[in-house]
This record gives structure tokens, sequence and C-alpha cells, in this order.
């Protein structure tokens, strides 16, 4: 969008923002990385839009260690992650350690794998004697064993007193040449690791402790500047899809699918949570989103939403490869490979404003309708609550006596003569915010059922019959309804929905809920 105005462009993000805090959950994270050109635009958008407190920070990504050059001289080599959370409370997720942060704990005991850093700390504005005056204090050597002495803390002179006498042991402080530090642990925290401690002589045979630092599992937290060089967009961006969709170029500057990866991993998702991304590009989100179910048997979601026509050309076609195997080379499985996750997909078009408009149709002959014009006040409501109730585009109830055959007129490139079929199904299913558990489509008397079940975000349990009622005289209602007595019998429900009429109680007309839903 970087020929957008200024304006425009923060519009279009202002207005997605906003939408992005009603998906978001609790324990969510927002990510968006941006180059240069509108980074403080979107910094102001998102301390309006989330607060201080829920903006997170900036991280520098560097993705391009080559640069790119500009007009004012300076070769640009990174981008920006913005982050923002919809609560306080979020905890950021942790990355995982380098081949070379690994090689830095090469000693491992029955707790895990660890590394000997000085008991001393020394640096630090915290660390030196009288910023923390009650760590320091007396250790006691003697050959190879440590033990804290008997003492008392003296609160007029904020100092420990030692209070046993001492004989052929070692008193270790933590001084280095005339400078008072402090160790790492206070007392009674040490006492519960002194087996952790060890004694050495340093270069100078001057003795000195150690104690074991274990390594995290979970990994590191996620630094202000990632150089990482799996961040390389040339590499792991453009070189990875032209591998994966052929020699051809289909998309400029694709994003690293590590950089991506890390991007999810910071946001502490479970491995069964949804990741969106409305601006996916080639569809590298997707890519990062199997690749961690690869790595730790996830099973996560991912929700692209796009207007270029490259979802044809590449998103899909990506889609597909992936799910087949994770290794290509020039479009070809390498070494025959099928490593892929498999997927079950499922892509929509949705109808749009100018197909919306063409699909309006008038119920007044057309003398009638410039007759009705001239009266200002009754453009607005009588034309578009009356005289269009039946069109398409506003839910026709009357088209919809047969679900699966719904069509609306769609641009096809050239003109707005091509119909096509609406999913009413899924639509419903969307609008009444159902989480699927079964599709069930039966072919009873002739007649096509399907049945979707699941649940709401109340966790009500829901159930929807939907069926064919075209031509359907009072015989086939009286059919229908034993079909109802039989079929529905296998189901719990607290909701039932079933489009057109029906003889059975306490059920919710589809066509009712589709209109107040989508008029209202």
């Amino acid at each position: 969008k970087n020929s957008f105005k200024h304006s425009s462009w923060a519009s279009l993000i202002n207005n997605s923002l906003v939408l992005t805090q009603e998906l978001l959950n609790q324990s969510g994270l927002l990510t968006i990385t941006i180059d240069e050109y509108e980074l403080n635009i979107l910094q102001e958008l998102i301390m309006k839009e989330f607060g201080e407190e829920k903006t997170l920070g900036l991280i520098t990504i560097v993705n391009n260690p080559s640069g790119r050059s500009t007009v004012k001289g300076i070769s640009i080599s990174n981008e920006f992650a913005l982050l923002a959370a919809n609560s306080e409370k979020f905890e950021i997720g942790f990355l995982p350690r380098t081949e070379e942060q690994e090689k830095q704990y090469p000693e491992k005991d029955k707790i895990g794998r660890y590394q000997w850093r000085s008991f001393m700390r020394a640096g630090g504005a915290n660390d030196f004697r009288h910023a923390r005056p009650k760590l320091f204090y007396p250790l006691l050597i003697h050959n190879s064993n440590i033990r804290i002495p008997k003492m008392e803390w003296n609160d007029s002179k904020s100092e420990w007193v030692l209070k046993e006498n001492i004989n052929k042991e070692n008193i270790i402080l933590p001084i280095s040449g005339d400078t008072e530090y402090t160790w790492r642990l206070g007392i009674d925290s040490l006492k519960n690791r002194l087996s952790d401690l060890r004694v050495r002589r340093n270069q100078k045979d001057i003795l000195t402790i150690d104690i074991k630092f274990y390594l995290d599992e979970q990994g590191v937290l996620p630094k202000t500047v990632w150089n990482n060089k799996l961040y390389n967009a040339t590499a792991y961006g453009t070189t990875l899809l032209k591998n994966v969709m052929g020699n051809t170029t289909y998309f400029a500057f694709p994003k690293s699918v590590y950089a991506v990866m890390d991007c999810i991993r910071i946001s502490n998702c479970s491995i069964r949570d949804i990741i969106l991304d409305y601006f996916p590009g080639s569809g590298t989100t997707f890519h990062a989103t199997q690749l961690l179910n690869r790595d730790d048997n996830g099973n996560r979601k991912c929700i692209l939403i796009e207007q270029g026509n490259y979802v044809y050309t590449v998103i899909l076609p990506r889609i597909k490869k992936i799910a087949y195997t994770f290794d290509w080379k020039e479009g070809k499985p390498k070494n025959g490979s099928m490593n892929g996750l498999g997927v079950f997909l499922k892509y929509q078009k949705l109808e749009q404003y100018e197909e919306s408009l063409e699909n309006i149709s008038f119920n007044l002959s057309e003398d009638a309708q410039q007759k009705a014009l001239e009266f200002e006040e009754y453009i607005p409501k009588y034309f578009l609550e009356f005289e269009t109730k039946n069109s398409s585009t506003l839910v026709n109830t009357e088209a919809m006596e047969n679900p699966w055959d719904y069509k609306l007129k769609v641009w096809d490139g050239y003109t707005y003569d091509t119909q096509k079929a609406v999913d009413l199904v899924d639509t419903f299913n969307y609008l009444i915010g159902l989480h699927i558990k079964k599709y069930m489509t039966k072919e009873i008397g002739g007649k096509r059922y399907q049945f979707v079940y699941g649940n709401n975000n109340s966790n009500k349990k829901i159930l929807v019959v939907w069926r064919s009622i075209k031509e359907w005289q009072k015989e086939d209602y009286k059919k229908d309804r034993e079909i109802l007595k039989e079929e529905l019998k296998n189901y719990d429900y607290d909701l039932l929905y079933i489009n057109g009429q029906a003889h059975w109680e306490n059920y919710q007309p589809v066509e009712q809920v589709f209109k107040s839903k989508m008029v209202n």
C-alpha cells in the first residue's frame, strides 16, 4: 500500500485496528511488520487504539543484510515489527535458542543442561554492596566444601555479623580488587542451592565460587533486535517461494518464513489457536503455521483474507503445495518428498459492494421508479425497505426455498451477467457464530437434507436443518415432519434452526435470522 496517500493509508489501517480489537482474544497478540515509510503513523495509531499499557514495543528485524539503497544514501537492511496485546496481563512468548546459544550449556545433570557462571555479581548498577547490602555476606570454604556460617543482621551498620569462630576454613566475600560487590542469591535462597555451587581457582590463583545456570527449556525472551541469518528475506522468502512455485517470480518481496514463525511464537499461541492474517501477501503465514504444527505436533488453524487476484495464482497453489510437502526445488517436490501435513482447506469469495448494487432489483415498473425518485424522502427508506425487498443481495426468502441454488450476479472481469451460486449454509454458520462439529448430508425419500451441528460462543448446542422445499405440497410437509422426528433424535441441541416452513415446535426459521443479521 506504499502508493496510498498518508491519510488514505492511515484510514485503512485504523479501521483494521478497530476490528482487530474485537477479534483478538485476551491472550492474543497483534503483530504488524512494516518498513520505514509509515512507521511513525502506525505507532501513533496503535497507541491510540490499544493504549500505552497494551502497546508492547518495537522489534527491528534484519531481513536484508546486504542492504537496499535509497535516494537519501542510506542502505536499509531491516523492517520493523510492532506488537500490541488486548490485555495488560499478556505474557510474551519465548523463542527457541540458536545452535550457538545451545552450545553455551555444555553440562548436564538430572535436572537438565547448565553452564557455570560466577556466583559474584559484578557490573550492574545494583551489583554493588551499598545498593544491596544483604547480598554481601561471607561464605566458608574447606577443600571443595562450601557452607554458610552463623550470622546475624545488624540494622544500624547494615551488615552481616559472624556469630562463630573460624578455624581452618577460608572466608570468601564478593570482592574483586578493591570493589565490594554482591552474591547472586540471598542467604535463604542459597540454603536450597548449596549443592549447585563449586569452588575453583581463577587465573590469578584466587579462590572463586561458581553456580549452575540451567537452560530454560522454554527458550529465550525476544530481544528488540532480531539478527538471525534465517530472517534473510532473499534466501528464505524470495528464493524459497521460487523453489515452491517454480523459477518464475510470482511475488515481490515475500517475507522470510522463519521470521514469521518467530512472530507467531512470541504471540504465545497454543497448539490449537487460530492465526489471522488480513494482509497475507504470498501466503507466508500459512507456510509458517504449518511448519510450527510440524515441529510441535500442533493443530493451529490459519485464516487469510486477501483481495488481490494472486489469491488464485500464488496463495492457493502455495497452500496446496505446502500441504503436500515442505521440500521443493524449482517447483517440484525435492527428491520426491511427501512430508506435508495435509490440509482441510476452504476458501470463499465475499460479495463485493458493487455486486450488491448490481443485484438490487425493483418491484416497480421503470416509469414508476423514475416518478418515485422525484420525492427525496422516498429514496432511502421506501425503496430499500419495500421496493427492493426481494432482491437477492438483501436476502430473497422465496429464492431460499432451495438453499443450494441461491444465485447472485457477480463481476466476471467484463460484465455482471454471470450468475454464481451463493453458499447460504456457510454464510448462515458465520452469521450465528457456529463452531461446527459435524456436517451430515442425506438423501431421504428422494429429498436432500443437510444437518449442521455445533456450538456457538455461549456454548449452546446448535442444530441447523436445510432442505429444498421448492414446490412442496401439504403431503411433502407431512413426510418432512416424520423425517425430522426420526433424524432429530440423533442430536442433543439447545437451539434448532430450520429453513422454510416446518411442522415442528420450538424452532427458529433460518430466513428470519438471515434478515435480522444481514439487514440490521
